[in-house]
């Protein structure tokens, strides 16, 4: 079975553990963006299907997670089977190639229903979904469907669910909305905004335990005066953002406050998508844009602070040619950070899905490059970019890597609880990520009152694990131990299943 499959000889194993050497200490620069290379897709569609009836078919904003396969979460029209429409809808397909063939759409999480006093009574669209501690969020904008001047009408304004599979959702904040817009239908001056859309189009990632939430505020006090563009950024610690939030401010990030609530707007623009970018300690900002009447995507790169623009001479921003029709999705790890290039150090894929065509019932296309960097091995934060990620060399053992050591395993069947991406990666890349831990097939998992089940692996530390699949699936067993003596073990990485 393949749950039973041996990942590297037993010798081999132990070498690869205990005699990995440091790389000789070397001044890294600055990360030049020298070059891009590896250009693939375009504006062929990948993704348009049918809706009942004959009615207009379409699919935009979307989310794509490299997961294994590619899993791709976007907005869809909502009919019925007699062709009614019911708004927009978030739907999911998944393919093995971004280039498809990608699977039949299915509907994953609809509008409120009930009353119309619902912010998203009629619609939800743009999701944005990332996996933390193997539990997904998805953000979303919803909206009434009443028209302005209409009683009962209220602005955009985002949503967040939870799922443990990222097909079965539960609305958090008790289905309330988390953010709204800075001018609301409440608000006297309102009734002025030239852009009455609100606030929506949430992008998010995850980062030292933050969520960071890029969003668009047509009526911010920062945004442009004339169309409403401006995109703001918030963080906490909290996925629901009702305490500890911090606001994006020129200064960097503050308490968010009256005075700082969309007073600075990181970029003008609609729609856009971030990720954080581990090899460059910055993020990416993704939008679409027409510099001289031609269609582009733009990547903006930003320093981890988010106060000003990385210095990345002589491509301070990257610019990738294509059709569309609205805003784009970067294809990100699972917690919204760059993928990894599984055969050179320096490179950062960029792969982006979006709408294209003289409107959005045209379908989805992809299109991609990689940014090369410069970096050696050793200065490219190899370690942070395959975080939680799977390394599957040729002639070593497989291998997860958690906070920044590899964690070597004899057997396939607990490694695919814990990830789903394994990158066939070089043995330069593999050898640049410090070796650590191993797990051997029966190694002991302990647990006590009060706490999670442990494996106890050849570090002498207690890696606790947070479900029985991945102890059956090592051929381990849990055996109760005093509480004073489980404590007394220091503790590894906690390991999260994944589904």
């Amino acid at each position: 079975m393949i749950s039973r499959r041996c990942l590297g000889p037993l010798a081999v194993m132990l070498s690869v553990v205990h005699v990995w050497m440091p790389a000789i200490a070397q001044t890294c620069t600055t990360p030049l963006f020298s070059s891009l290379s590896g250009s693939r897709g375009g504006n062929t569609v990948v993704l348009n299907q049918p809706q009942p009836n004959g009615n207009p078919n379409y699919e935009y904003v979307p989310s794509i997670m490299q997961d294994g396969v590619y899993r791709m979460w976007f907005c869809q029209g909502n009919y019925g089977p007699a062709g009614q429409y019911y708004g927009d809808r978030i739907s999911l397909s998944t393919a093995t190639s971004l280039s498809g063939p990608w699977s039949a759409a299915t509907a994953v999480f609809l509008p409120s229903g009930g009353s119309a006093s619902n912010f998203d009574y009629f619609h939800v669209c743009d999701p944005s979904v990332v996996r933390v501690n193997g539990v997904y969020y998805m953000y979303y904008g919803g909206h009434n469907n009443i028209p302005y001047g209409q009683p009962g009408h209220r602005t955009t304004a985002i949503g967040v669910a939870t799922s443990t599979n990222g097909t079965s959702w539960t609305r958090m904040n008790g289905g309330a909305p988390i953010i709204t817009a800075f001018l609301d239908e409440n608000n006297p001056g309102y009734a002025a905004e030239p852009n009455k859309y609100g606030a929506g189009q949430p992008s998010v990632v995850f980062l030292d335990g933050y969520f960071y939430l890029a969003y668009t505020d047509t009526t911010g006090f920062d945004s442009n005066p004339v169309n409403g563009a401006g995109i703001y950024v918030l963080r906490s610690t909290d996925p629901t953002f009702q305490s500890g939030v911090e606001e994006l401010t020129s200064a960097g990030f503050e308490t968010r406050t009256a005075l700082t609530w969309t007073r600075h707007s990181i970029i003008e623009a609609f729609s856009v998508d971030i990720q954080f970018s581990d090899m460059v300690d910055g993020f990416a900002i993704v939008d679409v844009t027409s510099p001289g009447g031609i269609k582009h995507m733009r990547v903006s790169f930003f320093n981890r602070a988010m106060t000003s623009h990385l210095v990345t001479s002589p491509l301070s921003e990257i610019y990738i040619a294509g059709d569309w029709s609205e805003g784009p999705g970067i294809v990100s790890r699972p917690d919204k950070h760059s993928v990894p290039s599984a055969t050179n150090c320096d490179r950062i894929p960029i792969d982006i899905i979006r709408s294209v065509g003289a409107s959005v019932f045209d379908g989805l296309a992809h299109v991609g490059v990689d940014i090369n960097t410069g970096l050696s091995c050793s200065c490219a934060r190899l370690p942070k970019v395959f975080e939680d990620q799977g390394l599957a060399p040729t002639g070593f053992p497989w291998a997860i890597v958690k906070d920044g050591q590899r964690l070597h395993f004899q057997l396939l069947g607990p490694m695919q609880q814990l990830t789903k991406n394994f990158y066939p990666v070089t043995n330069t890349i593999y050898s640049a990520i410090p070796g650590g831990a191993s797990m051997f097939s029966g190694d002991p998992v302990y647990y006590s009152t009060g706490t999670p089940g442990a494996f106890y692996l050849n570090d002498g530390r207690l890696w606790p694990v947070s479900c029985l699949a991945a102890v059956t699936a090592n051929n381990s067993s849990m055996t109760f131990i005093p509480l004073w003596q489980w404590s007394s073990y220091p503790i590894g990485p906690a390991l999260f299943c994944v589904q």
